[in-house]
C-alpha cells in the first residue's frame, strides 16, 4: 500500500496528473482516489498498475 500511496502522490506532483473517477473500471488503479482499494493489493498488482500508468503517458 505505501508504494500506491507513494507513486500516487508524485504523480499528482511530478507528472501532474489528476485522480480517476469513482467508476468500478478505475478501481485498484495507482490514480484511483480511494485508499481503501490498495489494501489488499500485492507488489505484483502495483508493478502492473504502475506500469499501466507510464505506458499510457507514454503513448499520448
Amino acid at each position: 500500500m505505501r508504494y500506491f500511496i507513494m507513486y500516487h502522490e508524485l504523480a499528482h506532483d511530478i507528472l501532474n496528473l489528476n485522480d480517476l473517477k469513482y467508476l468500478p473500471e478505475n478501481e485498484g488503479k495507482l490514480m484511483y482516489p480511494e485508499l481503501e482499494n490498495y489494501n489488499e493489493k500485492t507488489m505484483d498488482d502495483f508493478i502492473e498498475s504502475s506500469h499501466k500508468l507510464f505506458e499510457k503517458i507514454l503513448n499520448k
